[in-house]
């Protein structure tokens, strides 16, 4: 597994085709969502596909689009993961995270499924799909700030202090961006190892430190429910 105790487990050995979904509601359209997982694919010479999707749907649970965030069609060499930062497209309600496994006669291993509002998408705490958990193992809604003399940032600074965020940490994903209470400004992420960091700033957007620990802070990424380790099954 990559984090936690288990870890979905797709195996066939008769080029098995199917599908494994999971519905996330409050969907806002326009909003800015982050999807992620990590992927594990055991050497292998199977002709098979794998892809990590994400379908949007209406209120009449119509399909609107669908997005491919990763096909794999290979083994990968240990736990890589996949992400997307995608936009719900116009009339869209809800979402469905899916794994699409075609011919498969191998093992494929999947973990941390997550699916989180992105902090540059509204300055609203609406619309949180699937609220993130902390390194205690309670949950953090990223769409809104925790402390309440904190409060999330708008407009341009949004983007400069993302940018200065990930110039830091390349390849980490932006929980949300705020004011800091002992400085100017804070980013908390998620790196690409799972780690929960809170980067800070100053006035001219240079990072000034970081800190691990507290709601949302450090730990190893915990954002999945329950897994399963039963084939065809998955905390997507």
């Amino acid at each position: 597994m990559h984090g936690g105790a288990l870890a979905a487990r797709h195996r066939a050995a008769d080029n098995a085709n199917y599908v494994v979904s999971q519905r996330v509601g409050g969907i806002r359209a326009g909003g800015a969502y982050n999807f992620g997982g990590w992927v594990n694919i055991p050497s292998t010479t199977d002709a098979f596909t794998f892809k990590l999707q994400v379908r949007w749907l209406n209120s009449a649970n119509a399909v609107i689009a669908t997005k491919t965030v990763k096909t794999y069609t290979a083994p990968t060499g240990g736990w890589v993961r996949a992400a997307a930062s995608l936009v719900a497209p116009a009339g869209s309600t809800s979402a469905d995270v899916r794994m699409v496994v075609g011919s498969l006669n191998a093992t494929i291993y999947a973990d941390d499924f997550s699916a989180e509002t992105s902090s540059s998408s509204s300055n609203s705490p609406s619309a949180a799909a699937a609220p993130a958990a902390d390194n205690t193992g309670g949950n953090v809604d990223e769409s809104k700030s925790i402390r309440p003399d904190e409060q999330l940032l708008t407009g341009d600074t949004v983007n400069k202090v993302r940018a200065a965020a990930l110039a830091k940490y390349p390849g980490a994903t932006v929980l949300r961006v705020e004011t800091d209470s002992d400085g100017v400004y804070e980013a908390h992420l998620r790196t690409s190892s799972g780690e929960r960091v809170t980067v800070e700033m100053g006035k001219d957007f240079a990072v000034t430190g970081t800190e691990t620990g507290g709601p949302g802070r450090g730990g190893p990424d915990q954002d999945s429910s329950s897994s399963s380790s039963t084939t065809g099954t998955s905390n997507a």
